[in-house]
């Protein structure tokens, strides 16, 4: 996708500028704060953070707003080094960065799992996740506008249940995220049970 060569380009010219650090930061702030409202994101949780990038804006936000652990998972070994680089400089080193396929990793650790806008493929991750995920953990998912959807990965919502949904600014290319409790549905937990994806 080629919306990923431009979010890392900006990312990587984030990593180099205070400046252009805090201008994106912006961006996500409030963004962020609506997430950590909606999945009611405390000082207790371990987020997992699926599609962190270079400079991972989610995940530094979120560990400031709540004091959470949270650790980021990119699949590109090139971006998870240069974002624990750059955690190290910024004094953010207590949030842990790893390269791995969030298709693969190990969510059962995890209260909170965020998954980026950028992530593919989306269904594929968010079934494991929601498959293998503790009951309770709280399962959120961006969603983009629609003048830009095809930017990014198509996702098939209809198999997952989810609960509550909070809007974003007009002046954002992320129309909502979606969060899905693991284990609220009678349904999903039949399928959680026999090891089926739903």
């Amino acid at each position: 996708m080629w919306i990923t060569k431009i979010t890392q380009r900006i990312e990587l010219l984030a990593t180099k500028s205070k400046i252009i650090f805090y201008l994106v930061l912006l961006y996500y702030r409030l963004l962020v704060k609506r997430e950590t409202a909606l999945a009611n994101i405390g000082k207790d949780d371990r987020v997992l953070c699926i599609g962190g990038g270079m400079c991972p804006y989610t995940a530094i936000l979120l560990h400031r707003y709540t004091n959470a652990k949270v650790t980021v998972v990119d699949n590109d070994r090139h971006c998870a080094e240069k974002s624990r680089c750059f955690l190290r400089r910024m004094g953010l080193g207590d949030i842990h960065v790893c390269h791995g396929d969030g298709a693969c990793i190990n969510c059962t650790d995890y209260t909170v799992i965020h998954v980026a806008m950028q992530v593919s493929p989306k269904d594929a991750v968010v079934s494991r996740i929601v498959k293998e995920a503790p009951n309770g953990a709280r399962v959120l998912v961006r969603m983009p506008k629609h003048c830009v959807k095809s930017l990014y990965c198509n996702f098939n919502k209809q198999p997952f249940r989810f609960d509550s949904q909070v809007k974003h600014s007009v002046f954002s290319n992320v129309h909502n995220t979606s969060v899905c409790v693991v284990g609220q549905n009678p349904a999903e937990d039949l399928y959680h049970n026999l090891g089926v994806a739903v």
